[in-house]
Order: structure tokens, then sequence, then C-alpha cells
């Protein structure tokens, strides 16, 4: 299954870019919305590596892993997309009163 290396790689590198502009961001809630992002895709990497690790090994050993990532990585993306939440409409109204440049 190719799938899951695609969506270990690209989560990671969503990661990465994410937690870039979280570095780079001016205001406090633009920070906490890429943090956000940076942890749905957190989410996303550890549960795409434990799926994927359960499929190629297929031992016991592998499906505790693969349990253990699964409840780290739903986890993730639970909080993530619940702060996602929050933090959207703060970010967007942080950006509308800043001022230009």
């Amino acid at each position: 299954m190719i799938i899951f290396p695609i969506l270990i790689i690209g989560s990671l590198v969503m990661f990465v870019y994410f937690k870039v502009n979280q570095a780079r961001s001016q205001g406090p809630a633009a920070t906490e919305l890429y943090n956000a992002k940076s942890s749905i895709c957190l989410g996303i990497f550890i549960l795409a590596f434990g799926i994927n690790s359960y499929i190629n090994l297929q031992t016991t050993t592998a499906a505790v892993i693969a349990l253990i990532f699964g409840v780290l990585g739903g986890a993730n993306l639970y909080f993530g997309f619940k702060k996602h939440q929050h933090f959207k409409p703060l970010a967007r109204s942080e950006k509308q009163d800043a001022p230009e440049k």
C-alpha cells in the first residue's frame, strides 16, 4: 500500500511547514492557529505510521504499537481540530485589525 508512506511523508512535510510559519507569525492567535494545524499534521503522521507498521509487519507487537499510535494520533487529531476551531475566528479578526505595512 503506497498510500501510507505518501501520507507519512506529506504530513511530516506539512508539520515542518506549519512549525516554520508558527515561528514567523506575528500575533498570538495566528501562532496558536499554526500550532493547531501542526498538531493535526502530527496526528495524521502518527496514525498513518501505526497503520503502516501493522500492515507491513502483522505481528502482535506491531498490533500493540499500532493501537498505541492510533490512540495518540487520534488524540492529536481531535484536540488539533478543536484548537483550530477555537483559534480560527480569533486569528481572522487579528489579521483584520492589524495595521497595513
